[in-house]
């Protein structure tokens, strides 16, 4: 691919302009609108921006077939033109190959490691000694290694040398460059300047530099403006003015990321040294000696008499008068820190809004970063005080007015200031279209790496990220995760087709979004079963699976009401697992955790009212984006529309056996920056995942339907997802291990599943039928001793609660949870619950306060009578 041939022929069709990493503002052939964009490093797939209402897109590869031939097809090496292909990528990088004849090479290079095909590349190779010992090379090919995309390579050991050009032998006066890369060497070379690379910043040519110290050569420094860049020119600088040598400091100015090889195809192939002019004054400042002399090159270059600057990392404020000949500069320092806008970030959701700022202190190795409020920046103490609350001991003593100008001057001192949106949750934002997490996002089947100021840079322009820092995620490769070969076979013997059905259900509930939008409702998941039958163990290695070390779920007995709202917030396409506790200190919370009043988020809404905090009435009503999953030993017992939601899959130990000890240790063991590739895989492959997903489920519920008995349409959907699922895992190639048999054991289980939810829904529970059981015992076979049914209609039974324990009691017959009992009174199905209030009671002749159900078997006795 010929990235500056491509940029070319982009900006000259369809009007782009370079934006920073990408071409943006091309006109759109389908819509005529400006906002056509592309990467400018890697110009794959031209995109309109307006994708809900245009979407236009093409591949440059169809674009413009002839630039996307490898070069070494369009210009092969031969006998009489070995180099052929090295000259032709020189020729892409602006230069003229023909300046530097002998002084380079074609090579090849093979990576025996890259995660995928080429694996090899011709290279343009440059040597740095006589001896032809030490090389380095650049690959005409980028080769995508597992840890990042590798570009060059060098052989043998660089220290202490620097790459110079043929004839080199610069004299007294004469003006020397120290770059870094040999390219941006060779592009003040062709441009008229003598130089020389350095390899790599921190590279102290001390060896290739000795034979021309003393001799009046001016040296210019000229790194590249980055940490690294300016740390070493500064550092360089000092070192050669210790040795006495002449130096300058040339580098980009400010927020300018271009190196020299840019500069010069920008520039037409020939660096103007007026273009330099900037560039010179921006490596005086760095090199200036104090603040006071740092203030006289400001006031000398811009005029102004008053201004802040920032100098080895602190603030300075200025006052410059030509009346003060021997002061004219009287300076104050007003920070201790260096505090820098980044850039604005609103929430997505919310619109919620904070600037986002680094704040330097010198000594310290690392910045800090974090949000101010707008509130923070309006004054000198709001700002004062947040800065304290950033960083022990950073402090601004200035006044307002300084404030105002360094805003103005240095962070808001252009019409684009950078925004990035934020979502305040992890996971999927359906807002944004992708995932985001605290390290990195996926988007359109892409997995991006949040950059050095903690956001996401897309291909279509947008910045994104999240503002959760409560709890991280941290998602591998879907190429590096070493492949679910290395956990699926002693998943399979740990935890059997139960452990599979759980694993589908968890990997659908990172499309939990998409699935409600295509169905309208995600099932909740059931895993009861008494202790010790794996379910921890189960659930630690499915978390590790997504990212998140050593987590279970959050427990609800150690919740606030309020809390375990906020807890639903947080996830989305995420599972949120609620684990059980102990039911003693439940009953202490002010409110209950209720399914019942929660039966909302299958569909995902159902989540609690808010009031925003703006002096109005509104509110805000957040979906529930994630899935549920409800961890307890005893299995849930609700109402029937709550039950219906549910699937469950109920533990004991009848999996158990050595092997799958042994199974479960190993999981145990594995390191999960092993095996968190897994959800990456699977949300990479957003589009694919769910046609296979929706082609498996409509198959599972022509399954289902077949049965005759299994005729409650959400009960079928509700496993007819779980079994589409785990059919998508294995067609995309997820899970290419899950075998015939195993997907023929998930079928069958699930439809057993399905068919004992059906049947529970038209039994009591155990408890309830344990009270029905003791009612007859008690009216009928206590030999006429004791009465509990209040009622004097016949078709009527009327309990009092506490009458009925005391009669249970009377009777010496084991007692009832009462607590519990009171839940599933209303949930009666041999004697359907009407309503609770007080009646005048059949059996004391007075008022008591009863539940009431319907009795059809005494109504037709009472007819029949």
């Amino acid at each position: 691919m010929q990235v500056a041939e491509i940029v070319k022929r982009l900006q000259a069709d369809y009007g782009m302009k370079h934006k920073g990493a990408f071409l943006r503002e091309g006109v759109c052939p389908e819509c005529s609108k400006k906002e056509l964009f592309i990467s400018a490093n890697e110009p794959h797939h031209l995109k309109c921006g307006r994708e809900n209402k245009c979407g236009w897109g093409k591949n440059t590869r169809e674009l413009y077939p002839d630039l996307w031939k490898p070069l070494h097809e369009q210009y092969p090496a031969t006998p009489k033109d070995p180099n052929a292909t090295a000259r032709a990528y020189l020729r892409l990088r602006g230069l003229n190959p023909e300046l530097f004849v002998g002084q380079f090479m074609q090579a090849q290079r093979y990576e025996r490691d890259a995660i995928r095909e080429p694996k090899g590349t011709e290279t343009v190779r440059f040597f740095l000694n006589a001896d032809r010992s030490v090389w380095w090379e650049r690959f005409i090919t980028v080769i995508d290694m597992p840890d990042k995309p590798k570009k060059a390579h060098f052989q043998g050991s660089y220290k202490g040398l620097w790459w110079q050009p043929a004839g080199f032998s610069p004299k007294q006066g004469d003006r020397v460059f120290l770059v870094e890369g040999i390219l941006d060497a060779l592009s003040l070379i062709q441009s008229g300047y003598s130089a020389v690379s350095l390899m790599s910043s921190s590279n102290w040519p001390e060896h290739s530099l000795k034979p021309y110290l003393g001799k009046g050569i001016k040296w210019v420094l000229a790194l590249d403006n980055d940490k690294a860049g300016q740390r070493y020119n500064l550092k360089f600088y000092r070192e050669l003015t210790r040795m006495g040598e002449k130096v300058d400091v040339c580098t980009a100015p400010d927020k300018d990321k271009r190196d020299w090889n840019d500069l010069l195809k920008a520039s037409g192939g020939k660096i103007q040294l007026d273009a330099l002019d900037e560039w010179f004054y921006t490596g005086k400042l760095l090199t200036a000696a104090n603040p006071q002399a740092k203030a006289l090159q400001i006031a000398g270059r811009t005029g102004r008499t008053r201004f802040t600057f920032e100098y080895e990392d602190q603030l300075y404020a200025a006052k410059y008068s030509e009346k003060q000949e021997d002061n004219p500069v009287q300076v104050e320092k007003i920070a201790n820190c260096k505090p820098e806008f980044l850039y604005f970030q609103k929430d997505t959701v919310t619109g919620d809004s904070a600037y986002y700022m680094r704040v330097t202190r010198p000594g310290l190795p690392k910045p800090y970063k974090d949000v101010f409020s707008p509130s923070a920046l309006a004054s000198a103490n709001e700002f004062k005080n947040r800065l304290l609350n950033v960083a022990a001991g950073v402090m601004f003593t200035g006044n307002t007015k300084q404030l105002e100008y360094h805003q103005q001057e240095y962070w808001f001192n252009t019409a684009n200031l950078p925004e990035v949106q934020t979502i305040n949750f992890l996971g999927y934002a359906r807002e944004l279209g992708g995932w985001i997490f605290p390290k990195q996002a996926v988007f359109n089947g892409v997995l991006h790496q949040v950059n050095e100021d903690d956001f996401i840079d897309l291909p279509d322009g947008r910045q994104v990220k999240t503002s959760f820092r409560q709890d991280t995620v941290t998602i591998g490769k879907a190429e590096d995760s070493h492949q679910p070969q290395l956990w699926l076979e002693d998943f399979k013997t740990a935890f059997g087709v139960k452990g599979v059905a759980a694993l589908a259900f968890w990997a659908g509930s990172f499309f939990a979004e998409q699935i409600r939008k295509k169905q309208a409702s995600y099932p909740f998941l059931e895993l009861s079963g008494e202790p010790g039958t794996g379910k921890t163990t189960l659930l630690q290695f499915l978390w590790k699976l997504s990212g998140r070390e050593g987590y279970e779920g959050i427990e609800l007995s150690k919740a606030s009401h309020a809390g375990r709202w906020r807890s639903l917030e947080q996830l989305a396409n995420l599972p949120l697992v609620l684990m059980e506790g102990d039911r003693s200190e439940a009953s202490h919370q002010k409110k209950a955790f209720d399914l019942n009043e929660a039966k909302g988020l299958y569909n995902g809404s159902g989540m609690r009212a808010v009031g925003v905090r703006n002096g109005g009435n509104e509110t805000r009503d957040p979906p529930f984006r994630g899935a549920l999953i409800i961890a307890q030993n005893a299995a849930v017992e609700s109402e029937r529309a709550v039950m219906e939601r549910i699937v469950r899959i109920h533990w004991d130990k009848s999996h158990f056996s050595t092997n799958g000890r042994y199974a479960s240790e190993k999981l145990r063991s594995l390191d999960m920056e092993h095996i968190n590739g897994f959800m990456t895989a699977c949300i990479t492959q957003e589009k694919r995942f769910m046609e296979k997903y929706l082609e498996g489920y409509q198959i599972a519920m022509q399954h289902l339907g077949k049965d005759d008995k299994l005729n409650n349409q959400r009960i079928n959907q509700n496993h007819a997802q779980i079994m589409g699922i785990a059919h998508a895992l294995k067609a995309t190639g997820i899970l290419s291990g899950l075998l015939p048999s195993d997907m023929e054991a998930l079928d069958s289980y699930l439809k057993g599943c399905c068919n004992d939810r059906h049947q529970c829904l038209e039994a009591d529970t155990p408890a309830m039928a344990e009270f029905w059981d003791m009612y007859h015992y008690l009216e009928e076979e206590a030999g006429g001793k004791i009465r509990v049914n209040h009622s004097k209609d016949p078709t009527r039974i009327a309990i009092s609660i506490n009458q009925f324990h005391e009669a249970m009691m009377e009777m010496k017959q084991k007692p009832l949870d009462l607590m519990q009992l009171r839940r599933e009174l209303r949930l009666s199905k041999r004697y359907p619950f009407i309503e609770q209030k007080s009646i005048y009671s059949a059996i004391t002749q007075k008022s008591v306060q009863c539940f009431i159900f319907s009795d059809k078997e005494g109504k037709a006795n009472a007819l029949a009578a």
